[in-house]
């Protein structure tokens, strides 16, 4: 085999992330769940031993590691075990199939799917993608105000989710401490004494917080439940019972600024583990999944970066539907699309010819685990097909759109959002959108470094996308949770999505003909005042 000296030039891959591949061996084949797994593997198929012999003679060091690290064997069965017991639709996967081959400096992931996936003991592999925050500008406010009357995305329909709508029902504002709902916040960083926020006592659950991305946790944590203080902002669900954070980021000295970042399959056991004994998170929850997968299109022979949503990762599909056969309601960002400004169809990931570029040959090797692949994501509940349990993953898909307000005089309403004179990113669509959020200008806390640390008192003016779009639900996930419960008791995953994504309830897209009938594919956004009409009467 060829060796190849350096990395392909021209990546847009972060200086952190170690390019590689995750492996998914086929279902049930009662391998030990181990690192090392080639060395049994080479004992039992002589075309297995051919083949990684071939990599070996490139990378003498190269080995087969497991990829859910974070929990062990007996809490992934309990989990597993757990989730049968609550939703018995549920059909557990073999989450002991799927481990991970770093790319060696010699060796291009290509090399790797190319030599690995013809082989008869491997269902699919893949290409290990690097994920970020859906992150957005930053356009400071002076503090020591208050800024409730410019948080437009709380107010009455159309312009916003008539937050009010909410918090004047019992359980509508968070519900409190006694009996408050629990939100738990994956992403990167935060700075958990703002004065927004400290009252709620955040805690990190699991990692260390990466201080470059503190202000992209303050800014959501605000947007979902900043406590309304006589100076600042106010949240979706002011007074939750528990704030708590899983950070992507984990020590490791031999790393570089000693922490590392791990998948987000990862952080999400993390999560999981806390539903055990000891229990610090519970069916109901909200679990907020701040993350973006990062890859490239290839677009008239030019790279462009593109976000997309983390379950288009298959360990991280089985992650969520995990969680959310276990009560959680999870929250996740569609995605800000390509970086020249165009979201992504995600109705039609396999690119045209027109485009330049399948993204399908990047992601996967194999035609039948394509298939695999878009059956679990992108008919998740589309039309009129009845999907086993097992093709759903469950999370709330939430779209970004922004503001459009007429010249003529007509209503004010909303576009997807395309394009930003600031930075050029914008929100993906599909029909596998549930519901959108603002995009764009949305009032929150925010945290800046200073000289004598990091701030706890600023504010901006210019959060949003995906990223925006998504808190704004997650927070709206928790008042329809602190409702139920003050009625008699939370709801299913599957019903507060139905709740959020209901088109009877919600405010759609402005100026649909225009964007080519958009309003099939972000979804709505949800009106809490016609939500309490119908469903808390």
């Amino acid at each position: 085999m060829e060796k190849r000296r350096e990395r392909q030039k021209g990546s847009d891959q972060p200086e952190w992330f170690v390019p590689g591949v995750v492996v998914k061996f086929r279902d049930f084949l009662n391998l030990p769940y181990i690192d090392g797994i080639e060395k049994v593997l080479i004992e039992k198929s002589a075309d297995f031993k051919a083949a990684w012999s071939k990599l070996e003679e490139v990378a003498p060091e190269i080995t087969m590691r497991r990829r859910f690290t974070v929990a062990n064997r007996k809490e992934i069965e309990e989990l597993a075990h757990l989730a049968e017991k609550m939703d018995p639709d549920y059909e557990p996967p073999d989450f002991f199939s799927y481990f991970y081959v770093e790319s060696p400096r010699r060796l291009d992931p290509a090399q790797l799917i190319e030599v690995l996936s013809p082989l008869a003991e491997i269902d699919l592999v893949y290409l290990d993608l690097p994920t970020e925050v859906p992150f957005a500008c930053v356009r400071n406010l002076p503090p020591q105000m208050q800024y409730y009357g410019c948080q437009i995305h709380l107010k009455s329909a159309p312009q916003g989710i008539d937050a009010e709508a909410s918090w004047i029902r019992q359980g509508g504002d968070g519900g409190g401490r006694r009996s408050g709902q629990r939100l738990i916040d994956v992403e990167e960083g935060w700075t958990f004494d703002h004065n927004d926020l400290k009252s709620h006592q955040p805690r990190l659950l699991f990692g260390v917080i990466h201080d470059n991305w503190r202000d992209h946790g303050t800014k959501v944590l605000g947007v979902v439940c900043a406590a309304g203080n006589p100076a600042g902002c106010i949240g979706v669900a002011p007074h939750p019972k528990s704030v708590r954070a899983v950070s992507v980021w984990v020590q490791d000295p031999a790393a570089p600024q000693g922490m590392r970042k791990i998948p987000v399959a990862e952080a999400i056991w993390a999560v999981l583990r806390c539903m055990l004994p000891r229990r610090k998170v519970f069916p109901g929850d909200v679990l907020l999944v701040e993350q973006q997968v990062i890859t490239t299109l290839n677009i008239q022979g030019n790279p462009v970066s593109v976000g997309m949503p983390v379950e288009i990762l298959p360990d991280t599909f089985i992650l969520i539907q995990l969680a959310t056969a276990l009560g959680l309601v999870v929250v996740e960002p569609a995605g800000n699309g390509r970086q020249d400004g165009g979201g992504c169809n995600l109705d039609d990931f396999c690119y045209t010819a027109a485009e330049g570029w399948d993204i399908w040959r990047d992601y996967t090797h194999r035609p039948d685990a394509m298939r695999f692949v878009r059956s679990h994501i992108w008919l998740d509940g589309i039309g009129p097909e009845r999907l086993k349990s097992s093709q759903v993953s469950g999370a709330i898909m939430v779209g970004a759109v922004s503001r459009d307000i007429p010249s003529s005089g007509g209503q004010p309403g909303f576009r997807r959002l395309l394009w930003s004179s600031i930075a050029i990113r914008s929100s993906n669509y599909g029909k596998r959108l549930d519901c959108f959020g603002v995009g764009e200008d949305i009032v929150t806390c925010t945290s800046n470094t200073s000289a004598a640390g990091f701030t706890t008192d600023t504010y901006t003016s210019d959060f949003g996308r995906t990223s925006g779009a998504s808190a704004i639900i997650a927070g709206l996930a928790l008042t329809i949770q602190g409702i139920a419960q003050a009625a008699g008791g939370r709801l299913k995953p599957s019903k507060v999505r139905a709740i959020l994504g209901d088109w009877t309830t919600g405010t759609p897209v402005y100026g649909a003909s225009q964007c080519g009938n958009v309003n099939q594919q972000v979804g709505t956004m949800p009106d809490m005042k016609k939500i309490v009409s119908k469903y808390f009467p």
